[in-house]
């Protein structure tokens, strides 16, 4: 259950998949704050030819994203040709928990687009926070975020690409102070395949991995 905006496809009365022709328009939510719990998702994806348009999130408090199965995404899907309309959130706080993510890829024939987060403090707590290029042909999309703390605990930011696609490029910076605290822990297991703790970009395919850029920041 959630909020969607999709290009579809469907069968016809002979059983053949035809998918549709067009445009996705997009979601576009302002709040005091938003929670997508329980299963919950927020998605922008195309399955046939289209472009999906954006998520758009502005907040003046906090967006929390939480547990397995909630998530805000942007997809080009396997099949599918046109590009996503990227994700772009604003608020005071982007909280991602319990194996819940905020992410945009793409499995088919087109380009995935970015992630702009603009906030006081990102926490990842188990979360992810993803840009995915599968075995497709297209590139991958950015993560750009300007927040003044992030704190990440069995979470991560990751971009990868496993096809022929590029991968897409991390970039992270202050947004209101003079530095970004960036604070790593992990869950006291001991157990490194436990958790992500991680900033990362990298390629399993043909394609070129993506660089990270932390500009102005203390990582403790």
């Amino acid at each position: 259950s959630g909020i969607s905006s999709t290009v579809n496809k469907k069968e016809d009365a002979v059983g053949d998949s035809r998918g549709a022709v067009g445009n996705s328009g997009g979601i576009s939510i302002t709040a005091n704050s938003l929670d997508v719990l329980n299963g919950a998702d927020i998605s922008a994806s195309t399955f046939a030819q289209g472009n999906s348009g954006q998520v758009l999130i502005t907040a003046t408090g906090d967006v929390t994203v939480d547990g397995a199965g909630s998530f805000i995404d942007s997809q080009v899907w396997s099949g599918a040709v046109g590009n996503s309309g990227g994700i772009s959130i604003t608020a005071n706080s982007l909280i991602v928990l319990n194996d819940a993510r905020v992410s945009v890829s793409t499995f088919g024939r087109g380009d995935s687009s970015s992630i702009f987060i603009t906030a006081n403090q990102l926490n990842l707590l188990g979360g992810l926070l993803g840009a995915v290029t599968s075995d497709s042909i297209g590139n991958g999309g950015d993560i750009e975020v300007k927040v003044d703390s992030i704190n990440i605990k069995d979470g991560g930011i990751s971009v990868e690409t496993f096809g022929p696609g590029d991968g897409g490029d991390i970039v992270l910076q202050p947004n209101n102070s003079n530095r970004i605290t960036i604070n790593t822990t992990d869950g006291g297991n001991n157990n490194p395949d436990d958790g992500l703790q991680t900033i990362s970009a990298s390629t399993s395919g043909s394609g070129a991995g993506g660089s990270i850029t932390i500009r102005d920041a203390d990582v403790v």
